[in-house]
């Protein structure tokens, strides 16, 4: 047979009989959240996450800032040809013409009126122009776009 074991003092009781109390206490239903694991997953962004995505965007509006005087300058010489549409039949005083407004305006400066290509679709005068234009992003990294258009 097995002696009697001491009996060993009951220290939550404080003074009740020793019985336990029946929740967990404020402490260790606070401590067990904090170390838990929570049943949800977390949500949001890490701080490198962050810095990608900054990174990411920050180079999409330096290669969007380079560009759009390209565009810009695109649109200023469809103006131009637009112009020169009704003008005149014969291709040699419209790429003269043109030429005149290269000089009056330095944005079409891209073309001459030898690159633009004039024929005569049915009764009228179609104008077509294409060019290349090549946009440095970064010292070795460079964008090339090639536009092309025509009078309407």
């Amino acid at each position: 047979m097995k002696p009697p074991r001491a009996a060993q003092p009951q220290l939550w009781g404080r003074g009740q009989g020793g019985a336990r109390p029946r929740g967990p206490s404020v402490f260790s239903r606070s401590f067990s959240r904090s170390f838990s694991p929570s049943l949800r997953p977390q949500r949001g962004l890490s701080l490198i996450t962050l810095l990608l995505w900054a990174v990411l965007l920050a180079a999409l509006v330096v290669a969007a800032l380079r560009v759009l005087p390209s565009v810009n300058q695109y649109y200023a010489v469809r103006r131009a040809v637009e112009k020169l549409v009704g003008t005149s039949l014969n291709p040699a005083d419209i790429r003269a013409d043109f030429d005149k407004q290269r000089a009056a305006n330095p944005e079409i400066s891209v073309l001459r009126g030898d690159d633009l290509d004039i024929r005569r679709d049915g009764d009228h005068l179609v104008i077509r122009f294409a060019y290349d234009k090549q946009i440095e992003l970064v010292h070795p990294v460079y964008l090339l776009i090639k536009y092309h258009g025509r009078s309407r």
